[in-house]
């Protein structure tokens, strides 16, 4: 920020994981020291939308493409909250999931398994937005595993 208040800039420490803006660009979501927390992009004091996770926080928190949920990893599981801070919902168990994003209609969230018993191809996984019909993002295009090799978190 200049001396006389212009320029402000919001700025992430250490311990803060990847930001997300929502789709207006009017707020931020991010982990900071094991807590989901959003701010306006324009400054101000920043708001906790869920309490502290623990020393495995939450970590890549991402915007649904309304703007009105976010998903994220913690834990290795996947989850999901308004954005209002309510229905805090785990959507996915598997000890090793993260980097969860919407497809862009918000009914689906692929995201990465970190299993070392699954191939490479199997890892990008997708599910409903509600946490059902959990399949690996092979299926979904229709191919075999051994097609899908681009994909990486």
């Amino acid at each position: 920020m200049n001396f006389d208040g212009t320029e402000q800039r919001i700025g992430f420490s250490q311990g803060q994981t990847p930001a997300s803006w929502t789709g207006d660009g009017e707020k931020i979501v991010f982990c900071e020291e094991n807590h989901l927390t959003v701010i306006n992009a324009s400054g101000g004091s920043s708001v906790r939308l869920a309490e502290d996770f623990g020393s495995l926080g939450c970590e890549a928190p991402v915007w649904s493409p309304d703007d009105h949920e976010i998903a994220f990893s913690r834990r290795g599981d996947i989850w999901r909250i308004g954005a209002d801070g309510t229905g805090l919902t785990r959507l996915a168990v598997g000890g090793d999931y993260a980097y969860a994003s919407y497809s862009s209609d918000g009914n689906s969230i692929i995201f990465h398994s970190g299993s070392t018993s699954l191939q490479p191809a199997e890892r990008a996984r997708i599910m409903d937005v509600d946490g059902g019909n959990l399949r690996p993002f092979a299926a979904l295009l229709g191919i075999g595993v051994q097609q899908l090799r681009w994909w990486q978190p």
